[in-house]
């Protein structure tokens, strides 16, 4: 745990460390190890010894390189000093199991004979020392050796397992996130359909059922029947085909491209469709009449949408529940901005001067999804105002 918490020490620290560590060894090694009736290891001696452990400086940018080097080294070494002990497994312990731990695990254990044979030759045929008195000690180095290679290949696969191991957690991973994604995507457009179909389903069905209505008025009323009875029944005429086609519209969009959809390539009303709903309102009794300040510039879709409904939505109510003679919608147009106004010389706000209904609060919220902003109150003249600022350029 504790290590864990710590982290692996980084590499200039470790290779030094090893370094000093297998000096200080050899160095052991030779001062107890030396045969008492030989001469005493001279500078030479310790020299070679502690060149041996140079390479270790770089063990892991070149492996087999360190290997051999250090192999050559240790042979200079026994062939200058033969009396001087030292067992090769401590100066090519490092050596031995960094080559492969990198994947040389043949080259390791290839040193590993070499040294083993060449002891028992030098041992056997030039000192004549019996065979069965250093094969014990000849098994027991090599099994050391041989442990010191295994040891660096077994560590060499684990880490291949784990990093294999890593990289199908990631791979599940980048799955399940793909999956989750899709099955979000698979949800959304099913919601859209949901909505698109209860759209068709209710409001398709109430609009009919007023155009329908509408018509039994038109067609009930004389020929010298009320003006305004037949004027108002034309106009809900009028607006039912415009709702319904708006309604077809929205229900195009919101349909996913594999669902067919005889209304998807209906147009979206926006800036142009504004003197059409000012009829729609002039039919019903208001003077609607529209006002253009500024030049006019090509507004993206989503803006004249938003343009579009923030008129409608105001003379709506302007027609319920202002009982206004006169009703204005300004169009202005900014450097970087598009501002719709609608003012009526009707009853005003309500007395809490808060928005009241969902109309106004739909407006300031369509304004806000823009990156704008939409006022509502009482006008500089009495009446009513409804003042939204549009950014050209909406958030993403």
């Amino acid at each position: 745990m504790l290590a864990r918490r710590l982290g692996r020490p980084p590499a200039t620290v470790v290779d030094p460390a090893l370094a000093v560590a297998t000096a200080v060894l050899l160095v052991v090694s030779i001062v107890v190890g030396h045969d008492r009736g030989a001469a005493p290891p001279g500078p030479v001696t310790y020299a070679t010894a502690l060149l041996i452990a140079v390479p270790l400086l770089v063990r892991r940018r070149y492996p087999l390189g360190v290997l051999l080097a250090c192999a050559v080294l240790l042979f200079a070494f026994y062939s200058w000093s033969p009396h001087a002990g030292l067992a090769p497994a401590v100066p090519l312990a490092v050596a031995l199991y960094t080559a492969a731990e990198y994947g040389h695990l043949r080259w390791s254990l290839g040193v590993s004979a070499f040294y083993l044979a060449v002891g028992l030759g030098v041992l056997v045929f030039r000192q004549h020392a019996p065979v069965l008195g250093v094969l014990s000690d000849f098994v027991q180095e090599g099994s050391l050796l041989v442990a010191i290679c295994l040891l660096g290949d077994l560590v060499r696969s684990r880490r291949g397992w784990a990093g294999e191991i890593r990289d199908r957690l990631r791979e599940a991973a980048a799955a399940a996130e793909t999956e989750r994604e899709r099955e979000s995507v698979r949800r959304v457009a099913l919601e859209r359909v949901r909505i698109a179909r209860e759209l068709h389903d209710i409001l398709a069905h109430t609009i009919s059922a007023l155009s329908i209505q509408a018509r039994v008025i038109v067609d009930g009323l004389p020929d010298d029947g009320p003006v305004r009875v037949r004027t108002a029944a034309d106009a809900i005429l009028v607006t039912s085909r415009e709702a319904m086609a708006e309604v077809r519209a929205t229900v195009g969009l919101l349909r996913t491209p594999d669902e067919p959809a005889a209304a998807r390539s209906a147009p979206v009303p926006g800036v142009t469709e504004l003197d059409a709903l000012l009829a729609t309102v002039r039919a019903t009794g208001p003077a609607a009449t529209m006002r253009t300040e500024g030049t006019p510039v090509a507004l993206p879709a989503t803006v004249a949408l938003a343009v579009y409904r923030i008129a409608q939505e105001s003379l709506t109510n302007v027609v319920r529940h202002a009982g206004a003679r006169t009703a204005t919608v300004t169009l202005r147009y900014l450097p970087d901005a598009v501002e719709v106004q609608v003012d009526d010389d009707g009853a005003g706000p309500s007395p809490s001067g808060r928005p009241s209904g969902y109309g106004l609060l739909g407006i300031q919220e369509r304004a806000a999804a823009l990156g704008g902003r939409a006022a509502t109150g009482a006008g500089p003249d009495g009446g009513f105002r409804v003042l939204a600022h549009l950014p050209l350029t909406p958030p993403a």
